[in-house]
Protein backbone atom coordinates (compact mmCIF):
# COMPACT_ATOMS: atom_id res chain seq x y z
CA UNK A 1 0.00 0.00 0.00
CA UNK A 2 0.77 3.87 -0.43
CA UNK A 3 2.19 5.74 2.74
CA UNK A 4 3.47 9.10 3.39
CA UNK A 5 6.11 10.49 5.95
CA UNK A 6 5.94 14.15 6.36
CA UNK A 7 8.93 16.10 7.40
CA UNK A 8 8.08 18.38 10.29
CA UNK A 9 11.15 18.99 12.62
CA UNK A 10 12.38 22.20 10.71
CA UNK A 11 12.54 25.60 12.12
CA UNK A 12 12.32 28.22 9.59
CA UNK A 13 14.82 30.65 11.53
CA UNK A 14 14.98 32.82 8.11
CA UNK A 15 11.29 33.95 8.69
CA UNK A 16 11.65 34.89 12.16
CA UNK A 17 9.83 36.81 14.11
CA UNK A 18 6.29 35.29 11.93
CA UNK A 19 8.29 31.70 13.24
CA UNK A 20 9.41 30.98 16.86
CA UNK A 21 10.26 27.65 18.42
CA UNK A 22 7.00 26.94 19.20
CA UNK A 23 5.77 27.99 15.75
CA UNK A 24 8.38 27.22 12.93
CA UNK A 25 7.21 28.03 9.38
CA UNK A 26 5.46 24.59 9.06
CA UNK A 27 2.83 26.61 11.32
CA UNK A 28 2.34 29.63 9.85
CA UNK A 29 -0.36 30.63 7.84
CA UNK A 30 1.72 32.23 4.96
CA UNK A 31 -0.62 31.62 2.36
CA UNK A 32 -4.93 31.67 2.72
CA UNK A 33 -6.08 30.47 6.08
CA UNK A 34 -4.26 26.98 6.65
CA UNK A 35 -0.95 26.34 8.19
CA UNK A 36 1.69 25.19 6.14
CA UNK A 37 1.35 21.71 7.70
CA UNK A 38 -2.14 21.75 6.94
CA UNK A 39 -1.57 22.32 3.08
CA UNK A 40 0.88 19.47 2.76
CA UNK A 41 -1.40 17.38 4.40
CA UNK A 42 -4.59 18.20 2.30
CA UNK A 43 -2.12 17.91 -0.87
CA UNK A 44 -1.28 14.34 0.12
CA UNK A 45 -4.57 13.14 1.03
CA UNK A 46 -6.21 12.31 -2.06
CA UNK A 47 -3.01 9.91 -2.90
CA UNK A 48 -2.32 8.60 0.58
CA UNK A 49 -4.84 8.67 3.41
CA UNK A 50 -4.66 9.99 6.64
CA UNK A 51 -4.48 6.76 8.22
CA UNK A 52 -1.30 5.64 6.48
CA UNK A 53 0.68 9.08 7.20
CA UNK A 54 3.68 9.72 9.72
CA UNK A 55 4.71 12.65 10.71
CA UNK A 56 8.56 13.18 12.25
CA UNK A 57 8.64 16.06 14.03
CA UNK A 58 10.55 18.11 17.26
CA UNK A 59 9.38 16.47 20.55
CA UNK A 60 8.94 20.18 21.70
CA UNK A 61 6.53 20.80 18.61
CA UNK A 62 4.34 17.75 19.36
CA UNK A 63 1.45 19.03 20.97
CA UNK A 64 1.33 21.76 18.17
CA UNK A 65 1.39 19.66 15.48
CA UNK A 66 -1.32 17.70 16.97
CA UNK A 67 -3.02 19.98 17.06
CA UNK A 68 -2.30 21.50 13.48
CA UNK A 69 -2.79 18.00 12.16
CA UNK A 70 -6.41 17.12 13.86
CA UNK A 71 -7.33 14.34 12.07
CA UNK A 72 -4.18 12.45 12.31
CA UNK A 73 -4.03 9.57 15.20
CA UNK A 74 -1.42 10.86 17.74
CA UNK A 75 0.64 7.72 17.53
CA UNK A 76 1.45 8.53 13.99
CA UNK A 77 3.59 11.44 14.74
CA UNK A 78 7.18 10.12 15.63
CA UNK A 79 8.92 12.50 17.93
CA UNK A 80 12.32 13.65 17.30
CA UNK A 81 14.69 13.73 20.36
CA UNK A 82 17.24 16.25 18.82
CA UNK A 83 17.30 17.14 14.91
CA UNK A 84 19.59 15.01 13.26
CA UNK A 85 18.81 16.34 9.88
CA UNK A 86 16.92 13.75 7.22
CA UNK A 87 18.24 10.62 6.74
CA UNK A 88 17.69 9.56 10.30
CA UNK A 89 13.76 10.89 10.30
CA UNK A 90 13.13 8.96 6.68
CA UNK A 91 14.97 5.96 7.79
CA UNK A 92 13.05 6.24 11.35
CA UNK A 93 9.94 6.59 9.35
CA UNK A 94 10.21 4.07 7.21
CA UNK A 95 10.83 0.96 9.74
CA UNK A 96 8.11 2.09 11.57
CA UNK A 97 5.89 1.58 8.61
CA UNK A 98 7.64 -1.05 7.46
CA UNK A 99 6.54 -2.99 10.68
CA UNK A 100 2.74 -2.05 9.47
CA UNK A 101 3.34 -3.06 6.03
CA UNK A 102 6.13 -4.91 4.86
CA UNK A 103 5.52 -3.83 0.89
CA UNK A 104 4.94 -0.21 1.88
CA UNK A 105 5.93 2.25 -1.02
CA UNK A 106 6.89 5.92 0.35
CA UNK A 107 5.81 9.36 -0.35
CA UNK A 108 8.15 11.64 1.77
CA UNK A 109 7.66 15.32 1.79
CA UNK A 110 8.85 18.62 3.60
CA UNK A 111 6.12 19.78 5.50
CA UNK A 112 6.49 23.55 4.56
CA UNK A 113 6.92 24.13 0.87
CA UNK A 114 4.71 25.37 -1.58
CA UNK A 115 2.99 23.48 -4.03
CA UNK A 116 0.50 25.43 -7.20
CA UNK A 117 -0.90 23.09 -8.75
CA UNK A 118 -2.32 20.11 -6.93
CA UNK A 119 -4.04 18.02 -9.68
CA UNK A 120 -0.18 18.25 -11.68
CA UNK A 121 1.51 16.90 -7.86
CA UNK A 122 -1.05 14.33 -8.25
CA UNK A 123 -0.73 12.46 -11.43
CA UNK A 124 3.08 12.87 -10.72
CA UNK A 125 2.99 10.73 -7.11
CA UNK A 126 0.82 8.53 -8.72
CA UNK A 127 3.27 7.71 -11.39
CA UNK A 128 6.10 7.45 -8.80
CA UNK A 129 3.84 5.16 -6.87
CA UNK A 130 3.42 2.77 -9.67
CA UNK A 131 7.01 2.88 -10.86
CA UNK A 132 8.70 2.19 -7.50
CA UNK A 133 5.79 -0.82 -6.53
CA UNK A 134 7.42 -2.67 -9.53
CA UNK A 135 10.98 -1.03 -9.80
CA UNK A 136 14.09 -1.19 -7.05
CA UNK A 137 14.14 2.50 -7.46
CA UNK A 138 14.89 5.77 -5.40
CA UNK A 139 12.62 8.17 -6.67
CA UNK A 140 12.84 11.87 -6.47
CA UNK A 141 11.19 14.43 -8.42
CA UNK A 142 12.64 17.03 -10.40
CA UNK A 143 10.91 20.30 -10.84
CA UNK A 144 11.16 21.92 -14.03
CA UNK A 145 13.34 25.72 -13.23
CA UNK A 146 12.04 28.94 -13.66
CA UNK A 147 14.54 31.34 -13.12
CA UNK A 148 18.44 30.85 -12.11
CA UNK A 149 18.25 30.01 -8.20
CA UNK A 150 21.10 30.10 -6.38
CA UNK A 151 19.22 28.40 -3.17
CA UNK A 152 18.43 25.46 -4.06
CA UNK A 153 19.94 21.98 -4.79
CA UNK A 154 19.44 20.69 -8.58
CA UNK A 155 19.08 17.32 -10.21
CA UNK A 156 21.06 17.07 -13.62
CA UNK A 157 18.36 14.72 -15.34
CA UNK A 158 20.27 11.33 -17.70
CA UNK A 159 18.32 9.36 -20.31
CA UNK A 160 14.62 9.18 -20.42
CA UNK A 161 13.60 5.68 -19.04
CA UNK A 162 10.98 3.31 -20.20
CA UNK A 163 9.07 2.12 -17.05
CA UNK A 164 6.66 4.92 -16.55
CA UNK A 165 4.54 6.89 -18.95
CA UNK A 166 6.22 8.34 -22.14
CA UNK A 167 8.69 12.04 -20.95
CA UNK A 168 8.07 11.17 -17.69
CA UNK A 169 10.86 9.42 -15.43
CA UNK A 170 14.56 9.61 -16.66
CA UNK A 171 18.02 8.28 -14.59
CA UNK A 172 19.34 10.71 -12.43
CA UNK A 173 23.19 12.04 -13.75
CA UNK A 174 23.98 13.86 -10.58
CA UNK A 175 23.23 16.12 -7.41
CA UNK A 176 24.57 19.45 -7.86
CA UNK A 177 25.04 21.28 -4.88
CA UNK A 178 23.46 25.20 -4.41
CA UNK A 179 25.40 26.71 -7.64
CA UNK A 180 26.87 30.31 -7.74
CA UNK A 181 24.56 32.75 -10.41
CA UNK A 182 26.52 32.59 -13.01
CA UNK A 183 26.03 28.49 -13.02
CA UNK A 184 22.51 28.58 -12.15
CA UNK A 185 22.24 30.00 -15.47
CA UNK A 186 24.14 27.73 -16.98
CA UNK A 187 22.17 25.19 -15.65
CA UNK A 188 18.47 26.97 -16.78
CA UNK A 189 20.20 27.44 -20.18
CA UNK A 190 21.50 23.71 -20.94
CA UNK A 191 17.89 22.59 -19.70
CA UNK A 192 18.70 19.24 -18.46
CA UNK A 193 18.57 20.56 -14.82
CA UNK A 194 15.76 20.82 -12.70
CA UNK A 195 15.71 21.87 -9.05
CA UNK A 196 16.08 19.27 -6.18
CA UNK A 197 12.64 19.17 -4.71
CA UNK A 198 13.58 17.48 -1.53
CA UNK A 199 10.46 14.77 -2.12
CA UNK A 200 10.98 11.29 -2.79
CA UNK A 201 9.38 8.05 -3.16
CA UNK A 202 10.67 4.71 -2.74
CA UNK A 203 9.78 1.17 -1.07
CA UNK A 204 10.63 1.38 2.73
CA UNK A 205 12.15 -2.09 2.65
CA UNK A 206 14.38 -1.09 -0.43
CA UNK A 207 15.15 2.46 1.77
CA UNK A 208 16.15 0.26 4.76
CA UNK A 209 18.67 -2.02 2.29
CA UNK A 210 19.79 1.12 0.73
CA UNK A 211 20.99 2.72 4.28
CA UNK A 212 22.68 -0.83 5.19
CA UNK A 213 24.81 0.24 1.97
CA UNK A 214 25.68 3.72 2.07
CA UNK A 215 25.05 4.41 6.12
CA UNK A 216 25.79 1.06 7.83
CA UNK A 217 26.15 3.11 11.03
CA UNK A 218 22.23 4.83 10.86
CA UNK A 219 20.83 1.11 9.60
CA UNK A 220 22.33 -0.45 12.63
CA UNK A 221 21.18 2.08 14.80
CA UNK A 222 17.56 1.68 13.71
CA UNK A 223 18.29 -2.34 13.97
CA UNK A 224 18.69 -1.39 17.68
CA UNK A 225 15.19 0.40 17.51
CA UNK A 226 12.97 -2.32 15.35
CA UNK A 227 12.20 -4.95 18.11
CA UNK A 228 10.97 -1.97 20.13
CA UNK A 229 8.34 -0.71 17.99
CA UNK A 230 4.83 -1.22 19.40
CA UNK A 231 5.87 -1.88 22.67
CA UNK A 232 6.12 0.31 26.01
CA UNK A 233 9.49 0.91 25.10
CA UNK A 234 9.08 2.41 21.61
CA UNK A 235 9.44 6.29 22.86
CA UNK A 236 12.69 5.16 24.83
CA UNK A 237 14.16 3.55 21.76
CA UNK A 238 13.35 6.45 19.69
CA UNK A 239 14.88 8.83 21.62
CA UNK A 240 18.01 6.47 21.93
CA UNK A 241 18.39 6.17 18.40
CA UNK A 242 18.78 10.43 17.79
CA UNK A 243 21.16 10.52 20.67
CA UNK A 244 23.40 8.33 18.87
CA UNK A 245 22.44 9.37 15.44
CA UNK A 246 24.45 11.13 12.93
CA UNK A 247 22.69 14.12 11.50
CA UNK A 248 23.31 13.70 7.68
CA UNK A 249 20.91 14.64 4.52
CA UNK A 250 19.27 11.77 2.64
CA UNK A 251 20.83 13.61 -0.42
CA UNK A 252 24.13 13.38 0.83
CA UNK A 253 23.99 9.96 2.90
CA UNK A 254 22.01 7.95 0.30
CA UNK A 255 20.72 9.83 -3.17
CA UNK A 256 23.96 11.07 -4.29
CA UNK A 257 25.60 7.76 -3.60
CA UNK A 258 23.37 5.16 -4.52
CA UNK A 259 23.35 4.10 -8.23
CA UNK A 260 19.31 3.34 -8.88
CA UNK A 261 18.11 6.61 -8.36
CA UNK A 262 15.60 7.82 -10.75
CA UNK A 263 13.21 11.40 -11.38
CA UNK A 264 10.16 12.22 -12.21
CA UNK A 265 10.05 15.18 -14.00
CA UNK A 266 7.24 17.91 -12.88
CA UNK A 267 6.17 20.94 -13.40
CA UNK A 268 3.31 21.78 -10.60
CA UNK A 269 4.41 25.57 -9.24
CA UNK A 270 6.94 24.18 -6.67
CA UNK A 271 8.70 26.66 -4.01
CA UNK A 272 10.17 25.65 -0.69
CA UNK A 273 9.53 29.29 1.04
CA UNK A 274 13.10 29.76 2.28
CA UNK A 275 13.10 32.97 2.74
CA UNK A 276 10.97 35.84 3.43
CA UNK A 277 11.15 37.21 0.16
CA UNK A 278 9.92 33.92 -0.85
CA UNK A 279 6.24 35.38 -0.46
CA UNK A 280 6.35 37.53 -3.21
CA UNK A 281 7.05 34.73 -5.94
CA UNK A 282 3.48 33.15 -4.61
CA UNK A 283 1.85 36.38 -3.57
CA UNK A 284 1.51 38.29 -6.24
CA UNK A 285 2.90 42.19 -5.33
CA UNK A 286 0.58 45.52 -6.07
CA UNK A 287 1.68 47.96 -8.23
CA UNK A 288 4.45 49.40 -6.69
CA UNK A 289 6.17 46.07 -6.21
CA UNK A 290 5.43 45.55 -2.46
CA UNK A 291 4.24 42.38 -0.96
CA UNK A 292 2.00 43.04 2.19
CA UNK A 293 -0.13 40.60 5.07
CA UNK A 294 -1.59 42.12 8.06
CA UNK A 295 -2.10 45.52 9.56
CA UNK A 296 0.37 47.49 6.79
CA UNK A 297 0.18 51.25 5.19
CA UNK A 298 2.94 52.25 3.44
CA UNK A 299 3.26 55.86 1.27
CA UNK A 300 5.70 56.03 -1.29
CA UNK A 301 6.87 52.25 -0.64
CA UNK A 302 8.61 50.39 -3.66
CA UNK A 303 9.57 47.00 -4.03
CA UNK A 304 9.21 45.99 -0.20
CA UNK A 305 7.95 43.16 1.89
CA UNK A 306 5.48 44.49 4.47
CA UNK A 307 3.96 42.38 7.55
CA UNK A 308 1.83 43.51 10.24
CA UNK A 309 0.73 40.83 13.07
CA UNK A 310 -0.68 42.28 16.42
CA UNK A 311 -0.04 46.15 15.40
CA UNK A 312 0.02 48.48 12.37
CA UNK A 313 3.40 48.75 10.23
CA UNK A 314 3.94 52.03 8.68
CA UNK A 315 6.51 53.11 6.26
CA UNK A 316 7.11 56.18 4.38
CA UNK A 317 9.50 56.85 1.46
CA UNK A 318 11.69 53.55 1.38
CA UNK A 319 12.87 50.78 -0.87
CA UNK A 320 13.48 47.23 -1.43
CA UNK A 321 13.02 46.82 2.49
CA UNK A 322 11.45 44.02 4.56
CA UNK A 323 9.41 44.64 7.37
CA UNK A 324 8.16 42.33 9.67
CA UNK A 325 6.03 43.53 12.90
CA UNK A 326 4.53 41.19 15.66
CA UNK A 327 3.31 41.83 19.62
CA UNK A 328 6.99 41.60 20.60
CA UNK A 329 9.48 41.78 17.83
CA UNK A 330 10.10 44.09 15.01
CA UNK A 331 12.27 43.07 11.99
CA UNK A 332 13.66 46.28 9.45
CA UNK A 333 16.48 44.50 6.97
CA UNK A 334 17.18 44.86 3.24
CA UNK A 335 15.26 42.81 0.83
CA UNK A 336 19.18 41.25 -0.65
CA UNK A 337 19.97 40.04 2.73
CA UNK A 338 16.85 38.06 3.64
CA UNK A 339 18.76 34.88 3.19
CA UNK A 340 21.36 35.95 5.80
CA UNK A 341 18.66 36.38 8.38
CA UNK A 342 19.92 33.35 10.26
CA UNK A 343 22.30 35.95 11.67
CA UNK A 344 19.69 37.65 13.69
CA UNK A 345 18.80 34.19 14.92
CA UNK A 346 22.24 33.18 15.91
CA UNK A 347 22.74 36.70 17.87
CA UNK A 348 19.74 36.43 19.69
CA UNK A 349 20.50 33.00 21.01
CA UNK A 350 23.94 34.32 22.34
CA UNK A 351 22.33 37.03 24.13
CA UNK A 352 20.77 36.39 27.82
CA UNK A 353 17.74 38.03 26.84
CA UNK A 354 17.55 36.68 23.78
CA UNK A 355 15.78 33.30 23.96
CA UNK A 356 12.52 35.33 25.14
CA UNK A 357 12.09 35.99 21.21
CA UNK A 358 13.06 32.79 19.95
Amino acid sequence: MNHAVVLAGGRGERFWPLSRRNRPKQLLTLLGDRTMLESTLARIAPVVPVERTVIVTHRSLVEEINAAAHTLPAEQILAEEVGRNTAPAIGLACLWISRRDPAAVVLVTPSDHYVERSDVFDTAVRIAFDVAAREDLLLTFAVRPTRPETGYGYIELGPHLPTGPAGSVYSVASFEEKPPLRTAKRFVREGRYYWNSGMFVFRASLLLQTLEVHLPGLAALLEKVRPHLGTPREAAAIRDFYLEAEAISIDYGVMEKAGNVAAVKVDFGWDDLGTLVSLERVQRPDAEGNTQRGKVLGLDVHDCILIGEGGIVAAFGVRDLIIVHTPDATLVMPRDRASDLKQIVEALAARPDGKDFL
